[in-house]
Formats: C-alpha cells, sequence, structure tokens
C-alpha cells in the first residue's frame, strides 16, 4: 500500500491477521487498531495478529505522526471526544517479527489495551529521516498485559528520547508491561526505557 490517503488499514473487528504487507508512505499509519464511538463505525477490535509486514516512512498528514499518539501502528481505544479510552477496551493482540524504517512519529502506540505482545520487531531510522515529533519509538498508555520481547530500535535522530515511553497513566510493576531483551541504539541523550510512572 504505496503514497494513499489517510490509513493502510483501519481494524474493526476481531479474530485478524495482518501479514507480509509493506505500508510506504501512507499519509496517516499503516495499520490502525480502533474504534470510534463518535462516528460509530463498527465494534472494538481484538484477538489481531500483525506479523512481517513492513512499514516505510509514512504520517506525513498534518495531526497523524505530528500528534502526541500518532504512529506508523496505532492500537488505540476511543472514548467520545477522541480521548484516550478510560478502559483498556482492546485486548489479545500480537505485534511481531515487523519492520519499520523512518518513522516520522512514534514506530508503535498502544492505548487503552489489554494483553498486548510485542515481540521481534525492528525499529531503524537513517540519521536524516524526517521526523514530525520528538519523542520516543515506542509509546504504551493506560494500557496492562504488554509485553515487550526481544524488539530492536537503532535511532541515532537527536528527537528519539526512547527507544520505549511508558506514561505515567500504567500501573506499575511488570504486571503492566514487561520488558525483555531489548537492543537499543540511541543518540547519547537516549534512554532504552523512559518510565514516567510513579515509584510505588
Amino acid at each position: 500500500m504505496n503514497g494513499n490517503r489517510r490509513y493502510g488499514c483501519l481494524l474493526r473487528a476481531g479474530g485478524g491477521v495482518v501479514e507480509d504487507n509493506t505500508f510506504e508512505d501512507t499519509t496517516g499509519a499503516g495499520v490502525v487498531l480502533t474504534n470510534e464511538p463518535d462516528w460509530p463505525e463498527g465494534p472494538v477490535p481484538w484477538g489481531i495478529t500483525i506479523r512481517r509486514n513492513r512499514f516505510l516512512r509514512g504520517g506525513t498528514c498534518l495531526g497523524y505522526a505530528d500528534s502526541p499518539d500518532g504512529a506508523a501502528l496505532a492500537v488505540r481505544a476511543t472514548r467520545l471526544g477522541h480521548g484516550l479510552a478510560e478502559a483498556e477496551a482492546i485486548r489479545d493482540v500480537r505485534i511481531e517479527s515487523n519492520e519499520f524504517t523512518d518513522r516520522a512519529g512514534a514506530a508503535l502506540f498502544v492505548g487503552g489495551a489489554r494483553n498486548v505482545t510485542v515481540n521481534h520487531n525492528r525499529i531503524q531510522a537513517a540519521v536524516g529521516a524526517e521526523l514530525r515529533r520528538s519523542g520516543a519509538a515506542i509509546l504504551i498508555e493506560r494500557s496492562s498485559g504488554v509485553a515487550l520481547l526481544d524488539d530492536t530500535v537503532s535511532d541515532l535522530r537527536p528527537g528519539t528520547t526512547a527507544a520505549v515511553e511508558i506514561g505515567p497513566d500504567v500501573a506499575p510493576g511488570e504486571a503492566a508491561v514487561r520488558i525483555s531483551g531489548l537492543n537499543a541504539t540511541l543518540a547519547s541523550q537516549a534512554k532504552p526505557v523512559l518510565d514516567r510512572r510513579t515509584p510505588q
């Protein structure tokens, strides 16, 4: 899917697989799992696997990569008014063996979700690639049961603040987020994991 307006795939159902695709220069995100109560269009997605896809750049239209949760791949439960849902409504998602190249926003956003496994993904960027906003490669907000396993982030751009950022509204402890085998190559000021939660 090359250069199409807005998203490559917008998923609002359950029990699906998205695999072996290339999402290149979409003006919005490559893949989005979300509900949309303000329209409304379809149920909350669940039980979806996203594997062996390539995400190249993308998100260049205003309001996508430059937004606080703009990402090449977004898992985001939504409440009325377009904000992030209070409930962890999206569940049972696997994101595995994908490649993200020259992301313009985050590579992956997970918000309002539970039981999400992110494993063996590779995120890389050339130093001169456009970055529409500063931030982490992987951003987690208001979610639980998130496991990041053996992922690689290689991004030396100064606007990259972390390989993984955990938001303050995520519960403490590994029951909420577990990270294992992260391989991060970042600029000197960036952190492998930026945990904004309040210590308990």
